[in-house]
């Protein structure tokens, strides 16, 4: 029994995912997500680039785990090179402001190991591929 155990815990090891996360988008009715999904965490830019809501909608929301969001006024943002503090309201990443926007989607854009910290929870994610949707405002 304790071999057939260590024999699954072995295939399901070897069909787990190894490679970084790549960028999965869509589109719905004139709104763009831009999804990464890393075991339980979720990382999703949501871009409204003809204006369909009135504002027109852009957020960041990262999740932990499915229902889980993280909590606080800011969040902070660590990539390899450089470390960012943006606006936190309900979870999300918002700005109307373009030069605060335009800099969280610059971040998001680049490959390589990216850290979400807020209310004292981190969330990681190795994005791999830039993400080539146009979601500047």
């Amino acid at each position: 029994m304790k071999n057939f155990a260590a024999s699954v815990l072995a295939l399901a090891a070897s069909v787990l995912p190894v490679s970084a996360a790549q960028w999965q988008s869509e589109e719905v009715k004139g709104i763009f997500s831009h999804t990464i999904q890393e075991g339980s965490a979720r990382l999703e830019l949501v871009c409204d680039p003809e204006g369909v809501w009135l504002p027109p909608e852009y957020h960041v929301v990262v999740t932990p785990a499915p229902g889980q969001f993280l909590q606080g006024t800011s969040i902070e943002v660590r990539t390899a090179t450089e470390t960012q503090t943006f606006p936190l309201s309900g979870g999300s990443i918002v700005s109307s402001e373009p030069e605060v926007w335009n800099k969280v989607v610059a971040t998001l854009a680049k490959p390589g190991p990216i850290t979400f910290s807020a209310g004292g929870q981190d969330v990681s994610f190795t994005i791999e591929g830039e993400l080539t949707a146009d979601c500047t405002i």
